[in-house]
């Protein structure tokens, strides 16, 4: 691998925000897609990929990658040895970066 650039991943479930990780949270959060976000991504979804019948295959490998809670030792971290771009950004920030 060249290079990596991780979109939306977390290292380590303490890393997340409780909104995400407490289910008694999740209907009341603003951190969360709305049910029209959700609507939207579908759409786009169905509109930009080659295989527009796939999104429910696609929502099914989400979900397992999202459920896969054990997180990255600080050893495994180390081993990436790919020039590694990391950015943060919310719905009010603008977007940060910083590459080794």
């Amino acid at each position: 691998m060249r290079s990596l650039v991780p979109a939306s991943a977390s290292v380590r479930l303490d890393g997340l925000h409780e909104d995400v990780t407490d289910p008694a949270r999740q209907a009341t959060s603003t951190r969360l897609p709305t049910q029209q976000d959700f609507l939207d991504f579908q759409r786009a979804y169905q509109r930009l990929c080659p295989h527009p019948n796939h999104f429910d295959d696609f929502l099914a490998m989400l979900s397992q990658s999202t459920a896969d809670t054990r997180g990255w030792s600080d050893q495994q971290l180390a081993a990436i040895t790919a020039p590694t771009l990391l950015y943060s950004a919310t719905a009010t920030s603008p977007l940060s970066s910083t590459a080794p």
